[in-house]
């Protein structure tokens, strides 16, 4: 990146890091809404699969959770800085502003999507017993819902980066493996909501 990722800020320009901090931001927004998008799709799948009513309306209580709480956190990344501007500008200590604590809302954001991912683990587990499959295949359907458990884990191993990110000076250098991370956990999402079409 020609801003800076993965090097040393005191090597930056001033202008550099200013940039670094709105492709910051510009990804924040896109990870939130890539990860609800994800999610989203992966229920619509479970809608799609499972006829019982009850248990349909328990997928589509957890949409409305995902969809609710995506928004929220995209609204709360719009806000979170008074000016907005104060995110790429604050830094500087010369531009009047305050920001909210970015480090809890990363956090609390992780923490809403491990437990939305393992209760999309859990959900249907629950069922798959009740379908009139053959065994081998049942086991099959079993594992292709189970690779969630690697997506759950690779979460999980972001929130060492990020908490790296809530207590550096250094950003540009220490970000990179947040960055990494949360890519691996956006692909690996795409790969588990396309499993089961791709087996099709």
């Amino acid at each position: 990146m020609d801003y800076g990722l993965g090097r040393d800020i005191w090597t930056l320009q001033p202008h550099d890091i200013t940039s670094f901090l709105k492709i910051m931001f510009v990804l924040q927004l896109f990870y939130i809404l890539d990860l609800a998008v994800i999610k989203a799709s992966i229920l619509y799948l479970y809608l799609r699969v499972f006829s019982i009513r009850k248990f349909r309306t328990v997928l589509w209580v957890t949409q409305i959770f995902n969809i609710l709480l995506g928004f929220a956190y995209v609204l709360l990344s719009l806000v979170q800085c008074q000016p907005l501007q104060h995110y790429w500008n604050g830094w500087d200590g010369e531009h009047t502003g305050k920001c909210a604590d970015l480090n809890t809302i990363g956090l609390t954001h992780v923490g809403f999507n491990i437990g939305l991912d393992v209760w999309m683990l859990i959900l249907p587990l629950t069922q798959l017993y009740k379908l009139k499959l053959p065994r081998k295949k049942k086991i099959g359907v079993m594992a292709m819902f189970s690779v969630g458990i690697f997506l759950t884990s690779v979460s999980i191993v972001r929130i060492k980066s990020l908490l790296i990110f809530a207590t550096t000076f250094n950003i540009t250098a220490e970000t990179l493996w947040g960055i990494i991370w949360s890519y691996v956990e956006l692909c690996v999402g795409i790969f588990v909501a396309c499993m089961p079409a791709a087996r099709q």
